[in-house]
């Protein structure tokens, strides 16, 4: 058996359903009589104890306060967590409140709730907690489990949380146990959307150093295209990983430790994708050997992606050789939203009409930082016959009329869109490479 542990996300709150919670209770540490002794209960318990949505809560909660979790998986199956609370208290000890740890059912006594106990301990201690406080459910299970760990009776007792549950046994364990048992796992941060990033500015000026695709990436840090941003810190990044639906992504700032980028490429975003491909793009050839290290043991390999600059004189003689359209062909430009597509907002959008039906599409769906990329279809049944030429140079002209410069790129095996790209009044320029990883390709 081969688990995987890393950091839990808030945005992954919910896959605490993937447990199974259920468990059987055989006897209990009760007080009767003022005596503390074993009560026998013979108790089917199928759901987490206080329920899953009072849990999903208290998870949400933790992170809403700063908290961590740590989540144990088999496969891309969530099979246990540990999460802590890190808001301190205690008059001798600086205690921090580890709240929840289940493991799977089918998954008990192997091991897997000790590690996350000492892995989410170890973490605790790094943030500069001392002690575990830990309300300890009164199953025989339960505080064997514990006294297994090293736990103890707690010193002092925190009357808010005793009452929450008196049946509960309060202890506490002393992170000073842990000493690097475990390497620190990754640690950064996730947000769903750029705009709930806190120093947006900051994030922005990491990828100033691309010279290349920055409409692709820029539409995404201006909010124009869906996207998402692992940066190392919330107020001082000094890297970021950006994520896009599309495939593409961007490493930038600062070179990523090693086993960081990789957890983030191979075990976030390319587990999160339906198509389990990346294609990954950096900043500057600095990055080439980490991106390799990670690629090459993978299987994974380099594809050029063909740059193009756009070239106001090449476009003007490109006008100048635009024949008349004939009384057939119409070429209408609209700014619409695409069902389906991924931009937040309305995009310019050429189509060519002939006879009245539409059999080539010029549109700009990723525009950011002054730049708009072009993507141009057309129909099989109408291509060589110049519709993609002039719906792309109409795209253009509306575009230049709104103050955007064009951008062109492509792969190597489009020949028809390098072609059309020289066409309309682009040059080209180096390539640009990238790291492809493609389960179809690589296995």
């Amino acid at each position: 058996m081969h688990i995987d542990y890393r950091q839990l996300f808030a945005s992954e709150c919910e896959r605490i359903s993937e447990i199974d919670p259920s468990t059987f209770v055989k006897r209990v540490w009760r007080k009767v009589d003022s005596v503390k002794q074993w009560i026998e209960i013979n108790w089917q318990d199928e759901d987490f104890p206080e329920g899953y949505d009072n849990h999903l809560a208290a998870l949400k909660e933790t992170f809403e306060h700063g908290g961590f979790a740590i989540g144990a998986f088999d496969g891309e199956r969530l099979i246990g967590f540990c999460s802590v609370n890190l808001d301190e208290f205690g008059k001798q000890y600086k205690y921090v409140l580890l709240d929840q740890i289940f493991i799977s059912k089918e998954y008990k006594r192997n091991g897997i709730g000790r590690k996350l106990f000492y892995m989410s301990a170890d973490q605790a201690r790094r943030c500069g907690a001392e002690k575990f406080y830990i309300c300890a459910g009164s199953s025989e299970d339960t505080l064997t489990f514990y006294d297994s760990l090293g736990c103890k009776e707690a010193e002092e007792i925190n009357q808010v949380l005793y009452e929450n549950d008196p049946n509960d046994v309060q202890l506490e364990y002393d992170l000073s146990n842990t000493h690097d048992y475990f390497k620190p796992l990754p640690t950064y941060y996730f947000f769903a959307q750029i705009s709930d990033a806190p120093e947006w500015n900051k994030i922005n000026d990491l990828f100033s150093e691309y010279k290349n695709n920055k409409p692709i990436f820029q539409s995404v840090l201006d909010g124009n295209y869906e996207g998402s941003i692992y940066v190392d810190c919330e107020a001082n990044p000094t890297w970021a990983v950006l994520q896009m639906p599309i495939g593409f992504h961007f490493t930038a700032g600062k070179l990523i430790e090693k086993e960081v980028l990789e957890d983030i490429l191979f075990n976030r975003i390319l587990s999160a994708q339906e198509e389990k491909q990346l294609v990954v793009f950096s900043p500057s050839d600095e990055w080439q050997p980490l991106l390799e290290s990670i690629f090459k043991p993978r299987k994974g390999f380099i594809v050029p992606r063909k740059m193009f600059q756009f070239c106001h004189d090449k476009y003007k003689q490109a006008l100048e050789r635009q024949p008349k359209l004939p009384e057939n062909v119409e070429i209408i430009t609209v700014k619409e939203r695409i069902d389906g597509e991924f931009c937040k907002n309305d995009e310019w959008i050429s189509r060519l009409f002939l006879n009245g039906e539409c059999v080539s599409t010029c549109t700009a769906p990723m525009t950011g930082g002054g730049y708009a990329e072009i993507g141009v279809e057309t129909h099989p049944d109408f291509q060589g016959h110049g519709y993609a030429t002039l719906t792309a140079l109409a795209l253009i002209q509306k575009l230049l009329d709104d103050s955007f410069i064009p951008c062109w790129s492509a792969w190597p095996y489009r020949a028809a869109s390098q072609s059309l790209a020289v066409k309309v009044g682009f040059i080209p320029e180096p390539d640009v490479n990238a790291w492809l990883w493609d389960e179809n390709e690589c296995s």
